[in-house]
């Protein structure tokens, strides 16, 4: 018994020395053991100036993406890195840059994307350099436009008969009469708004002509500018408009003389009134606002007990003042919550 007891605290003496030996007490002069650090989180770089660095990379991807992100900035500095990224070679890049820079309205560019319009080998950077230009308002870009107006490629086509339309371009007129011809539905039909859009009574007799055209868009379009350019000569067209087979064209062109002081129309507009498409609702209230009468006020105020869409309800108060003041109706008192 007294050797198992010797056995036992030898046991235990030697675990607690082995113990102390592999954790020992530390020494206040010994020197600290070092400790692992935490690294610090990598502080999130600027993407402005990411985008200024890899605006300079050899991978287009890359370029594009940096102009992208200077044009999103609005960051003047971002000018004249956008600037040089016109004369890159890939034709993305070269894109988005003209993008930018007239998203950014960078005037003193325009002579720089206006040469591009006109001779660049990509369709896509002619493209945005015609959208480009109706940002950049430069008048001296409407030649090159004109000249556009017969690019190979019909987006580029589009875009410079837009653009020139935007910049109520009179010098282009000449040139958007003869492409109302176009066997292309889309590009008549834009040239016929560009030419709204400039107002220019020169185009009256061809845009008479666009009335009977077998596209449903390229008549509404053509109706559509008839009020705008006015003149005599854009009356009778109107009027027979008013019996076109598509609902729209027939509404557009009851519109288009009322702006010219005929209301000829007012009966296809009080027909509206009860079309499930508010545009049309809006366009007819709009009509009998302008035409005015008794007949007119009274279907408005019927329309408004039952209208539900907010633009409509809007458009109808106006219309319904416009009559009573012609009238000389008192406007009703204001209801007390």
């Amino acid at each position: 018994m007294k050797n198992f007891m010797f056995v036992f605290v030898f046991l235990a003496l030697s675990v607690r020395g082995f113990s102390a030996q592999n954790n020992p007490k530390p020494n206040s002069d010994a020197a600290p053991t070092p400790t692992a650090t935490v690294p610090h989180p990598l502080v999130p770089q600027d993407p402005y100036l990411t985008a200024l660095e890899n605006i300079k990379s050899p991978i287009p991807s890359v370029r594009l993406s940096a102009i992208q992100t200077l044009a999103q900035n609005h960051n003047p500095a971002s000018i004249a890195p956008l600037t040089q990224a016109l004369s890159d070679k890939d034709p993305a890049v070269c894109a988005s840059a003209i993008h930018a820079l007239g998203l950014l309205r960078v005037k003193a560019d325009a002579p720089q994307i206006a040469q591009l319009l006109a001779s660049s080998q990509s369709s896509q950077v002619r493209q945005n350099a015609a959208v480009a230009l109706a940002y950049l308002a430069d008048p001296a870009a409407i030649p090159t436009l004109i000249s556009a107006i017969s690019d190979s490629h019909e987006s580029v086509r589009f875009a410079a008969i837009k653009t020139l339309g935007s910049l109520h371009a009179t010098a282009a007129v000449p040139a958007l009469i003869h492409t109302l011809k176009s066997p292309n539905a889309n590009i008549r039909q834009t040239a016929a708004a560009a030419l709204g859009q400039i107002q220019s009574q020169e185009a009256s007799a061809a845009l008479a002509a666009l009335t009977k055209d077998p596209d449903i868009n390229v008549r509404e379009a053509a109706v559509i500018a008839l009020g705008s350019t006015g003149g005599k000569l854009a009356i009778a067209p109107l009027l027979k408009a008013l019996k076109d087979k598509n609902f729209s064209v027939s509404l557009n062109a009851a519109r288009s003389l009322s702006k010219l002081g005929n209301f000829q129309g007012k009966n296809i507009a009080l027909k509206a009134l009860k079309q499930k498409d508010p545009f049309l609702r809006q366009e007819a209230v709009t009509i009998l606002g302008m035409a005015g009468g008794k007949k007119a006020l009274k279907a408005l105020q019927k329309l408004s007990k039952q209208e539900k869409d907010p633009a409509t309800i809007s458009l109808i108060g106006f219309a319904e003042a416009q009559i009573k003041g012609r009238l000389g109706i008192k406007p009703s008192p204001s209801r007390k919550k």
